[in-house]
């Protein structure tokens, strides 16, 4: 009798969350180095790095979102907040041993941009993965 264990609810969101959390900072990441090269390259401002970081923070979640969702196969919008959530947490520890700066009202709109875009992602993750065909 071979029957395949239903995950616990505290495990159902564990490997999702790890999936969408990894590749959510290799994007995030991969997108601030080529950032960095172009600010090496050409000579950007340096008002420019904020918003690229934004960017670069939304689009990470957003991808790790959808690596999440597509994973989970269910519930999108929570686990693809959830995504979006832990990134931010993680960059927000990250800086705060970083640098000695106070939270700044930018923190807040980094905690709004990258839980929506993870939410969203989470969403068209689900939609996407539900679209196979069956032969």
């Amino acid at each position: 009798m071979n029957r395949k264990r239903k995950l616990e609810p505290q495990n159902k969101y564990l490997k999702p969350l790890i999936v969408g959390t990894l590749t959510a900072i290799i994007v995030t990441v991969s997108i601030i180095l080529i950032s960095a090269l172009f600010f090496v390259i050409r000579d950007m401002p340096k008002t420019a790095a904020m918003p690229i970081a934004l960017v670069a923070s939304g689009l990470g979640s957003f991808v790790g979102a959808v690596a999440a969702a597509k994973t989970m196969r269910e519930q999108g919008i929570i686990i693809g907040g959830l995504t979006g959530f832990t990134v931010f947490a993680l960059s927000l520890i990250i800086s705060l041993f970083a640098s000695d700066g106070p939270l700044t009202a930018f923190t807040v709109i980094k905690f709004i941009v990258m839980t929506l875009s993870g939410a969203l992602g989470g969403i068209l993750g689900v939609n996407s993965a539900a679209k196979r065909k069956m032969i």
